[in-house]
């Protein structure tokens, strides 16, 4: 069954495959030969998939599977990746790069061809420099969407506790 869909290959096998997974094409199938307990599943999407739906996918698939770990290593189309997807993708980045944490909550992004620079207004920004955040946000685009992007990162200016309190108008007695 040469490029088959998710639901075409692992219909018999689940019944739980949301509509946004159903059509998936696999390009590849990884797995750990030694004792095949790892498998994931190199599949090209025709739209971005909630993560929601691509981690509900994973989990009743290994267990329909009785495999320990199954994944879906999601594939999509230069195009997809955009302001729409980029909450999604940084779910995605979240597995491998769990210290982003909350810090990219209502950054401010903004989208240019080839380049993207976030401001981030929650702080974080020399936890995700040392973890290399920009860098690694840039391979995972190159790799999911086949596209090449420039990542800018910086930080909004914030009030010291002293400038803040100097600003704060004192109540007359």
């Amino acid at each position: 069954m040469e490029h088959a869909t998710i639901l075409e290959f692992l219909g018999q096998y689940t019944t739980d495959i949301p509509v946004s997974v159903q059509q998936g094409i696999i390009e590849n199938i990884l797995y750990d030969a030694k004792n095949f307990q790892h498998v994931t599943f190199v599949t090209r999407f025709p739209a971005v998939v909630p993560f929601a739906d691509l981690l509900r996918f994973e989990q009743a698939t290994g267990v329909a599977l009785g495999i320990e770990c199954f994944k879906i290593d999601c594939r999509y189309a230069p195009e997809l990746f955009n302001p729409e997807s980029y909450p999604i993708v940084i779910e995605m980045l979240k597995r491998d790069l769990p210290i982003i944490n909350g810090f990219l909550n209502h950054a401010e992004l903004d989208w240019q061809e080839d380049a993207l620079h976030i401001q981030l207004q929650n702080g974080g920004y020399s936890i995700l420099e040392k973890f290399r955040f920009t860098h690694k946000l840039e391979e995972f685009v190159k790799l999911h969407f086949d596209r090449h992007i420039k990542i800018k990162m910086e930080v909004a200016d914030f009030l010291s506790p002293e400038e803040l309190e100097s600003r704060i108008p004192t109540k007359s007695p």
